[in-house]
């Protein structure tokens, strides 16, 4: 039984993974883009699940993840009606998700406010971040098994209700008040005395995914195809737990733009807080910017700084690293230009970084990466090659490589005008 599930699970990984590429044809070509996304996706096994690709397809509003064509992967939608219809549903159901942080807030200070009432006194500590939009979209995707029309403000509600996690303390304490004595002759006297105070000490924290998923009775198959969902559509960047390393001060100067190089494992900062993980795992994003930042305006500005500055203005995805809009959101705020170059092409990279400029870029599952990865294209070679500042290996960012590769690999997905960056 437990390898049919684990079988099952699989079987999921692997649609979901076709499922972007089938809304991605989608979104570009309408039902024939679709079909053809579908043959590439499905191509080794398609006589097996051509059936099953159609009824996916045609019978699941949107199979695909609460709409991912328009409101996820921001790709314009097409004349079909279907189509247009498939992303007006994803974008109310995008508008009912984005309010995921702002209600599990309300649900907090309503239970806080029940369980403060006739206490003179409450000390509160809150840990809220953790349970963000994406991971609300895949739960409740799952939950109504892609129903759109079953997923409403009132469904995020329900789920934010049980996201929400408190428990509380009482305990007494003495205290001095001031009050007004009568004294026998009728003269009055301001006077103190020790009352008896009641304190309630609460504690407030995120239940993780995993909780969340346990206590709606999620089986390993559902749970598979959440993470499936959430990491299709979130972009997971953390890397593995890799140990801090001392990196000390690195400049490349084997290009004409002499590039500081920083590590997000480097011991200064690898263990600094960051999108509910640390610099070190989930970093990659505001190393790849400080890279950019200390190379072009002659500043240091280091990785735990932009980290800080991310999550400030709302560009860590808890859990995940960043939104691709970190990118050249930070690097504008730090006086720099920035050219949302997209997909691109090989030339126009080129031209980009024999003129001194830095590219930097999010790449996708292969040779960088098994989700997604910020890096920085640093130059290239007399013979055409590339040369990179990677966060998480200072061994790849010494190596040549092709510019052919990095096309391949970029995550072509990207939001924000990515996968490519041009900074100068």
């Amino acid at each position: 039984m437990e390898n049919q599930e684990n079988n099952r699970a699989r079987t999921a990984a692997q649609l979901g993974a076709a499922a972007v590429n089938i809304a991605r044809g989608a979104a570009q070509g309408g039902v024939a883009g679709a079909a053809v996304e579908g043959v590439k996706s499905f191509a080794p096994q398609l006589i097996k699940v051509l059936t099953g690709i159609l009824f996916f397809f045609f019978s699941l509003p949107l199979l695909i993840f609460v709409g991912i064509p328009s409101s996820m992967f921001g790709m314009p939608s097409v004349e079909s009606a279907d189509i247009r219809q498939m992303t007006d549903e994803a974008q109310i159901a995008a508008d009912n998700y984005a309010g995921t942080q702002s209600n599990i807030q309300q649900h907090a200070d309503y239970l806080l406010q029940q369980a403060a009432m006739g206490y003179d006194d409450v000390q509160v500590s809150r840990k809220l971040d953790g349970f963000d939009s994406y991971w609300m979209a895949a739960i409740s995707s799952v939950l109504h098994v892609q129903e759109l029309t079953e997923i409403n403000k009132t469904e995020v509600r329900n789920i934010v209700n049980r996201v929400v996690r408190q428990t509380t303390q009482a305990e007494t304490y003495m205290e001095e008040e001031e009050y007004v004595h009568i004294n026998e002759d009728g003269t009055t006297e301001i006077r103190t005395r020790e009352v008896e105070r009641k304190r309630l000490i609460v504690s407030q924290r995120i239940a993780t995914p995993e909780e969340v998923m346990a206590q709606l009775g999620f089986t390993n198959f559902e749970r598979q195809w959440a993470y499936q969902i959430h990491d299709a559509i979130a972009d997971n960047q953390e890397q593995d737990d890799t140990p801090s390393v001392d990196m000390g001060d690195v400049t490349f100067t084997d290009t004409e733009t002499h590039v500081v190089y920083y590590s997000q494992i480097d011991s200064r900062w690898s263990d600094k807080a960051y999108s509910g993980s640390t610099v070190g795992i989930a970093g990659c994003g505001p190393t790849s910017v400080a890279i950019a930042v200390s190379t072009l305006t002659g500043s240091t500005v280091t990785p735990d700084q932009v980290a800080e500055w991310s999550e400030s203005t709302g560009h860590a995805a808890y859990g995940n690293g960043s939104y691709h809009s970190l990118i050249p959101d930070a690097l504008a705020h730090y006086g720099l230009t920035v050219q949302r170059a997209g997909t691109s092409c090989a030339q126009q990279l080129a031209d980009a970084l024999s003129a001194g400029k830095l590219v930097v870029v999010i790449m996708g599952p292969g040779t960088f990466t098994s989700t997604g990865h910020f890096m920085v294209l640093r130059g290239t070679t007399a013979t055409g090659k590339v040369l990179i500042a990677d966060p998480i290996s200072y061994n790849r960012s010494q190596k040549e490589w092709d510019l052919a590769l990095i096309l391949r690999e970029a995550k072509h997905s990207a939001a924000a005008g990515g996968p490519f960056w041009i900074v100068s």
